[in-house]
């Protein structure tokens, strides 16, 4: 009896912890965002970078934008330690022909 208690307390004690470590941080999965603008595009080159990753790299986009249309895109990822750019296939790169 003291065997079949011991390990139904065993039991019970592995699902709640399966259940409760297999769940992460609190995340707003609503989608929405407060960096969202709208409008005309104006003129000019732009430069977004990312922090480090857990992977140890960062996003970095650069977009050129000319007579308020989009004239390029370049997306790259930079490896943290050396600053070398992460050979990711494909490499992103829009231009309008």
């Amino acid at each position: 009896m003291r065997k079949k208690l011991g390990s139904i307390v065993l039991i019970m004690v592995l699902v709640v912890l399966a259940v409760t470590g297999c769940g992460g941080k609190d995340q707003d999965t609503t989608g929405k965002t407060d960096d969202v603008v709208t409008g005309e595009l104006q003129d000019g080159s732009y430069l977004v970078k990312m922090p480090v990753s857990d992977h140890g790299n960062y996003a970095m986009a650069k977009m050129e934008v000319s007579n308020g249309e989009i004239s390029s895109f370049n997306y790259m990822e930079i490896l943290a330690d050396s600053g070398e750019e992460k050979k990711v296939n494909p490499i992103i790169i829009i231009q309008k022909v």
